[in-house]
């Protein structure tokens, strides 16, 4: 072959590559939008992402299945028959929050490998630290709650079923579910979250617990809902320090049963 068959050959292949990017098909959404995120997840492992998504699941079904407004439509009247059915709904919920905000993710963590429980805060930790701090904030919130209590946002608030007022024994059992809502509510956000998320970002944990923290506050009284910006600060700054969320767990039950009983003081029977 000479040279000019060989040029002229070249240029016919030259043509048809062309020809053939020409009638290649454009990528599609999805094809665009893996290019344009792959950058970001590169070198991210996998609870870098679970946690985050886990948290988000959590909360949503807790939202539209676990309120006291899914109790009639999931339950119905299968405990119509039980005693205290005054307080059952909000019963329901403080059982739902504690599956879902508590358990569930513990699960998740024991199914992500290399993931130890120890790691999410589940442990003691600097117990001693732990319970002085703990003391101390309760000494320091009772005033506080006192005062609330007396305002009309707060004592028409709580405790939040009216049918705990109805007996001590109504009251009592009302207030052990409550402290299991907190039990998984401290767990989802100061140690699920927080410590899964703080040693591959650091302190910018606190902030990212934070933000669905204070949003879930919403609706409540406005003077809680601004404090929860601190109170969120303050639990995760607790946690880290004595590498545990039950201390937190502990001080966030107690000021909200020491704000029940004092806004509850003579009404209750």
């Amino acid at each position: 072959m000479s040279r000019a068959e060989k040029l002229e050959r070249g240029d016919v292949q030259d043509n048809e590559k062309a020809a053939s990017k020409t009638t290649q098909r454009p990528p599609g959404p999805l094809t665009r939008l893996w290019t344009a995120t792959r950058p970001a997840l590169t070198g991210m492992d996998a609870p870098s992402f679970i946690v985050p998504i886990a948290a988000c699941v959590s909360m949503l079904l807790v939202h539209y299945h676990g309120r006291r407004g899914s109790f009639r439509r999931i339950v119905g009247d299968r405990f119509a028959e039980w005693p205290l059915t005054e307080i059952h709904p909000h019963m329901y919920w403080f059982l739902a929050a504690f599956l879902v905000y508590g358990v569930l993710p513990l699960l998740i963590v024991l199914l992500m490998p290399k993931e130890k429980l120890r790691d999410y805060g589940l442990g003691l930790g600097d117990w001693r630290l732990g319970l002085k701090i703990t003391a101390f904030f309760f000494v320091v919130m009772v005033p506080l709650v006192v005062f609330a209590s007396r305002l009309s946002d707060f004592s028409s608030t709580y405790p939040m079923s009216r049918g705990a007022l109805l007996s001590w024994n109504h009251f009592v059992v009302y207030q052990t579910g409550y402290a299991a809502y907190f039990i998984g509510w401290e767990f989802l956000f100061r140690g699920f979250l927080l410590f899964g998320l703080y040693k591959r970002i650091g302190n910018q944990a606190i902030w990212v617990q934070l933000i669905p923290f204070v949003v879930l506050h919403a609706g409540k009284p406005e003077l809680e809902a601004y404090g929860s910006i601190i109170a969120g600060i303050a639990l995760a700054v607790l946690a880290l320090r004595t590498r545990s969320f039950w201390y937190g767990a502990v001080l966030h039950a107690a000021v909200a049963t020491t704000m029940d009983v004092v806004s509850s003081w003579g009404r209750i029977g």
